[in-house]
């Protein structure tokens, strides 16, 4: 895996306490191995959910698999890198 932390983070994923929409059990869907291009949102933990402080932080572009079935790593590329890049390609 590479990985550059000034224009990515990670973040580990527990698939144990991931569910669908209607409550049920579910994960990344395993036909597209995770959810790339999807934005990764940042929200305060444990506070009800206000959409004003809700922001987006990155994109996501790899989904790894570790040692254990239930825990997969995501990697995502920071948000100010990726307008960077739409600037240059576009600008």
């Amino acid at each position: 895996m590479t990985f550059d932390p000034a224009i990515e983070f990670l973040l580990v994923y527990d698939k144990s306490f991931s569910c669908g929409e209607d409550g049920t059990p579910n994960a990344l869907p395993d036909r597209l191995n995770g959810s790339s291009g999807c934005p990764v949102w940042r929200g305060e933990p444990n506070t009800q959910l206000d959409p004003a402080s809700i922001l987006v932080i990155g994109v996501q572009t790899t989904v790894y698999g570790t040692d254990k079935t239930y825990i997969k790593v995501i990697k995502a590329t920071r948000w100010d890198h990726v307008l960077k890049c739409l600037g240059d390609a576009f600008l």
